[in-house]
């Protein structure tokens, strides 16, 4: 589990630099601390699935989540197809720059794009197979 942890972190902290980098980029060092800041809060809401995940590791449920392996593979996919949804450019949507109010600045579609960042986190922290062990279960 806490691999999976750092590697939700880590991949959600990556999509938070990236999403930064195609919104706007006002300097090198604001795109470095909010790749840095969203692998923070990736590794919080990490930290709060395994905790719901947590029944299911507890008890015998665990050797059944083992043989449905491809409902994390499948909710990945999905959520890499919501990222490219959000990001068509039908669906960019239209905002405001944090600094300067009077420019305009043009991001990815909130529903579809939090949609696929959470599903991502989620099917990394409840994939069975992520792990160093045999068991796989707590690593």
């Amino acid at each position: 589990m806490i691999i999976r942890i750092l590697v939700a972190a880590i991949l959600g902290g990556i999509l938070w630099f990236g999403e930064t980098v195609l919104t706007c980029v006002p300097d090198f060092m604001s795109v470095v601390f909010a790749g840095i800041i969203g692998t923070f809060v990736s590794g919080a809401v990490a930290l709060i699935f395994s905790f719901c995940f947590l029944p299911v590791l507890l008890t015998s449920a665990w050797d059944k989540w083992k043989r449905l392996w491809w409902i994390p593979a499948v909710t990945f996919a999905v959520a890499i197809v919501f990222l490219v949804i959000a990001r068509l450019p039908f669906m960019v949507t239209e905002g405001t720059h944090p600094e300067f109010v009077t420019e305009l600045v043009y991001t990815a579609n909130p529903w579809f794009g939090m949609g696929g960042y959470f599903l991502i986190l989620l099917s990394v922290v409840t994939f069975p197979y992520l792990g160093v062990t045999k068991t796989r279960k707590w690593i």
